[in-house]
């Protein structure tokens, strides 16, 4: 490590880091994960120390690592994934599945129906979007096939799940 940079760090990012201790208190709303954060944005800028431009904003540098430190502190751990192809899970799965019973089925057929229904009570271009988004299509490939923006078609399929909410509720 050459001497500048831990001039830098002691003259700009430890400044910056005790500035934005409130920062972290405001991202987690609990003292004790705001501690943790703290400790780990300042092991980060430790870490990273060489990037930082000594012409830059420390402040907005530090702020910048913590607030991603937070969002992945803030993510769900991922779950693990059994393998399908695993006899155990298999054979587990295959006790866990009920068959529903036939007023279980015929509630749910009546559910169906009503949301098809619903559906196809919607203005057409709201209906085309509705459908479409179901599908797995993006916002940006329906907004292409029906000649419109983005934007619009946020709306479309934003007032048609009101729509059907309304439809399903009466």
């Amino acid at each position: 490590m050459s001497k500048p940079h831990k001039d830098t760090f002691t003259r700009l990012i430890l400044p910056a880091l005790d500035a934005c201790r409130a920062y972290s208190r405001k991202l987690t709303r609990c003292p004790d994960d705001a501690d943790e954060l703290w400790a780990i944005t300042a092991e980060r800028c430790w870490r990273y120390r060489e990037t930082f431009d000594a012409s830059g904003n420390a402040r907005a540098w530090v702020a910048a690592i913590m607030r991603r430190q937070a969002i992945d502190m803030a993510q769900p751990k991922r779950a693990q994934i059994t393998s399908a192809y695993d006899p155990e899970w298999i054979d587990n799965s295959r006790r866990w599945a009920e068959e529903p019973s036939a007023e279980e089925q015929i509630d749910e057929d009546r559910r169906a129906d009503d949301l098809h229904a619903a559906i196809d009570d919607l203005p057409p271009l709201w209906r085309d979007a509705t459908e479409k988004v179901l599908a797995g299509w993006s916002h940006d490939e329906i907004a292409e096939s029906q000649g419109t923006g983005k934007a619009t078609i946020g709306v479309r399929v934003f007032r048609s799940r009101n729509l059907i909410r309304e439809r399903l509720a009466a």
